[in-house]
């Protein structure tokens, strides 16, 4: 089955990618020998000793930022060709283009890690590594959130005209004053998502909770028209409301109609419920919920139940 791995970068509204490896690429092409790093993220580990006592005691663990290489070979059939298809190579990986997202497809997988191109593109002259015509390298990135995400965005919209059900999704129902239903996500991965919620007035408040117990209140009413939008992922949170009056774009911070105590929860684990309330509805009002499935390799399936006394 044919891979694709992709480099994309975002400039403006519009992405930019060059071809690693593929079928549509054949003048570059990654190699098995040297490449590392796309499967599990390293994790560390948190132990405390003490003083004459032998051993120590686990407190925890987390995963870290993951490096990846990727060794890559380029060919050509002339010197000119070959300049070219390295100078094209090193405009992508250029580090005043920001962070970029280093994609894989293949054998039904689609999904991508978050990166910066960290090096391998500096030149090595030795006569094993590069001839005339062909080139040995290897390109390093830095992976600052370790887990890979499923290209495609799992994006949910409820609304008082939804009328089919999603499966196995129970369709929330708006009337004048209350909204309210839950879902349980079909595919949780292995790897925590952090879902994004944005809510469309009017509305008096709205709370999004889970069945772990974390719950996001929030009472400031929006009048027909506007929108609120909340990130929960912990590293890149953002709150804001827009769509009326002086503000028709996102990013008015509301903080301060934040209802503590609220947490800021991920999508975890199989079986856990998700909900949303908002009461002072009106015709107009709905919730789009969006999130990533995460995963810990580009190519796990999902959580798997361990069992059993040994190997099998």
């Amino acid at each position: 089955m044919t891979t694709t791995i992709q480099w994309q970068h975002q400039i403006g509204t519009t992405w930019d990618s060059i071809t690693l490896h593929g079928d549509s690429a054949r003048s570059i092409r990654v190699l098995k020998n040297g490449t590392t790093g796309l499967d599990a993220p390293p994790h560390t580990l948190d132990a405390i000793t003490g003083l004459g006592v032998h051993g120590e005691r686990l407190r925890g663990w987390r995963y870290e930022p993951r490096d990846v290489t990727l060794a890559v070979m380029i060919r050509a059939r002339s010197r000119g060709e070959y300049l070219d298809k390295w100078a094209r190579l090193l405009q992508h990986l250029t580090p005043q283009r920001g962070t970029g997202l280093l994609r894989i497809t293949s054998e039904g997988f689609d999904r991508f890690l978050t990166c910066s191109f960290v090096g391998g593109m500096e030149g090595d002259l030795s006569r094993d590594r590069e001839g005339d015509t062909w080139w040995l390298g290897e390109l390093r990135f830095r992976a600052h959130d370790p887990f890979w995400s499923d290209s495609a965005l799992t994006s949910v919209t409820f609304s008082e005209n939804t009328k089919r059900k999603f499966f196995p999704i129970f369709p929330i129902k708006l009337n004048p004053n209350a909204t309210f239903g839950s879902f349980v996500p079909g595919t949780t991965g292995d790897a925590p998502s952090w879902p994004s919620w944005t809510a469309y007035g009017p509305f008096d408040e709205l709370e999004f909770y889970s069945s772990t117990g974390d719950s996001f209140r929030y009472g400031r009413a929006m009048p027909t028209g506007a929108r609120f939008n909340v990130d929960f992922d912990p590293l890149a949170t953002t709150i804001g409301v827009g769509g009326y009056g002086d503000n028709p774009a996102l990013g008015v911070d509301v903080w301060d109609g934040v209802i503590w105590p609220s947490q800021l929860w991920p999508i975890t684990a199989d079986g856990q419920e998700i909900g949303a309330s908002m009461s002072g509805t009106g015709p107009t009002s709905r919730i789009v919920l969006e999130y990533r499935t995460r995963w810990l390799s580009w190519r796990s399936t999902g959580p798997q139940a361990v069992s059993g006394t040994g190997d099998e």
